[in-house]
């Protein structure tokens, strides 16, 4: 198997997909698969994939980039829906469409710094109509990830959740909640000093709206 990986006949793929443009998408796609592998075993929640872009309407602070990040977003209408999906399918698009338009025109320019100037116009114009591929994609299941959110809100708050995360702070926290389903991911905080760990019963007392997570406490501290 490593002796067809590592082949000859494989040399011009890794070429493409290790020079510009194909090499930026080529980053972020393996970011993000290694993300979600990390994610899938448990070695990191769902919480800590979640990322507010500044500027954006769940952010405070004031950033240029993240506004104009966070404004794009907007304007395509993936807003609502989380950012470590929105990059995962944006780098897999721009990636194939990288790949091939590297393969079949960038491939033709002498090496060197007209090929370089090239590429660069050509990362942004990809990156454009990646986003733009990925909000047609996502787009029709916005409705899914605020909307549900917001009805769960007021259902939840005094059911007990079992805790995903090594800890829960005032700014981290995992747990689990049955929903006599697959079962709610919810992000949760605690502002008190406290030892709470993996698999402990926690007790949902509000909804922070700011953090978009959820105040708890441990169950036996609230039975008592």
């Amino acid at each position: 198997m490593f002796a067809v990986l590592f082949s000859d006949n494989l040399a011009p793929f890794y070429d493409n997909i290790l020079s510009l443009p194909t090499v930026f998408f080529t980053f972020f796609l393996l970011v993000s698969v290694c993300i979600w592998l990390l994610t899938f075993v448990g070695v990191i929640g769902f919480d800590s994939m979640e990322v507010d872009i500044p500027g954006s309407e769940s952010a405070g602070t004031d950033s240029s980039i993240g506004q104009v990040l966070g404004g794009l977003l907007g304007k395509l209408g993936l807003s609502g829906i989380p950012i470590t999906i929105t990059i995962t399918l944006s780098s897999l698009i721009g990636w194939l469409i990288s790949y091939y338009v590297s393969y079949f025109f960038v491939s033709l320019l002498p090496e060197g710094i007209i090929r370089t100037l090239v590429s660069l116009p050509l990362v942004v114009v990809l990156v454009l109509v990646s986003l733009i591929a990925t909000a047609t994609v996502l787009r029709p299941f916005q409705q899914y990830f605020v909307p549900g959110e917001q009805k769960t809100i007021k259902k939840i708050v005094g059911m007990i959740a079992s805790v995903r995360t090594s800890r829960v702070d005032a700014n981290y926290g995992e747990a689990l909640l049955d929903d006599s389903g697959a079962g709610l991911i919810l992000k949760v905080r605690c502002f008190e000093p406290n030892d709470i760990a993996y698999d402990d019963k926690v007790v949902i007392l509000d909804y922070l709206e700011e953090q978009n997570a959820y105040l708890v406490v441990r169950e036996s501290e609230f039975r008592s």
